[in-house]
């Protein structure tokens, strides 16, 4: 008995091609926004360290006088509506980021069903 070789020809080879580097590419704007994401948060919170011990080392530094004391509690006060600012700027930033992973993602699921529906012969 001769055996029948069937070999499938991938008329669509080209969009199947082009939709998988669209694919790629989404995954890549994916990694990159963790990136921005992690860069943006490690800032703020480095701002955050940064005030905090520019306050410490001010407060250190300053006799113990009644105009003193009220320095040191307005910095301490200045401290904690930085740290406010700071807690409701990484709420937005993050509300929006979520919104960019989930447009993205339901770009790449899309891609990939139009890719997935493309038919083979």
């Amino acid at each position: 008995m001769e055996e029948l070789n069937i070999v499938m020809r991938d008329i669509n080879e080209k969009d199947r091609e082009r939709l998988f580097h669209q694919i790629v590419k989404v995954e890549q704007e994916e990694d990159d926004l963790r990136s921005i994401k992690k860069r943006h948060e490690q800032s703020l919170e480095n701002f955050v360290g940064e005030f905090r011990s520019i306050s410490r080392n001010a407060e250190n530094r300053l006799s113990a006088t009644p105009q003193n004391r009220r320095f040191i509690e307005e910095t301490r006060e200045l401290e904690l509506k930085v740290e406010k600012y700071v807690d409701n700027q990484l709420n937005v930033f993050n509300q929006e980021m979520e919104k960019q992973f989930k447009n993205l993602d339901k770009k790449r699921e899309k891609l990939i069903q139009e890719r997935n529906g493309l038919p083979w012969e």
